[in-house]
């Protein structure tokens, strides 16, 4: 069982508003479970992160029953720009894969 949310924040020196939106993102992440009245609790099982729902494009547009190929017909290198260049390690202007 967790701290109370105004215990917390006391001993982070922090705000209670800000332990409480902390919580509730653990909470979405599925890392703490609350229990009405009786508090939070670390869960007992570790989250699903979400990679194991991805599927291919394939899967995704064929649909149950329908198979489809998708074949690429154009690839090009394209300039970074500077929004996507510090992403990737790049210095903007310099081609990169799309």
């Amino acid at each position: 069982m967790l701290d109370a949310e105004t215990e917390l924040g006391t001993s982070m020196l922090v705000s209670r508003t800000f332990v409480r939106e902390a919580l509730m993102m653990l909470e979405e992440d599925g890392l703490i479970r609350a229990g009405r009245g009786v508090g939070r609790f670390v869960s007992d099982t570790l989250p699903r992160i979400g990679i194991e729902r991805i599927r291919s494009f394939e899967e995704v547009l064929g649909g149950p029953g329908h198979q489809i190929q998708i074949k690429r017909i154009q690839v090009e290198r394209q300039p970074a720009s500077e929004f996507v260049a510090p992403g990737v390690s790049v210095e903007p202007g310099t081609e990169a894969w799309p």
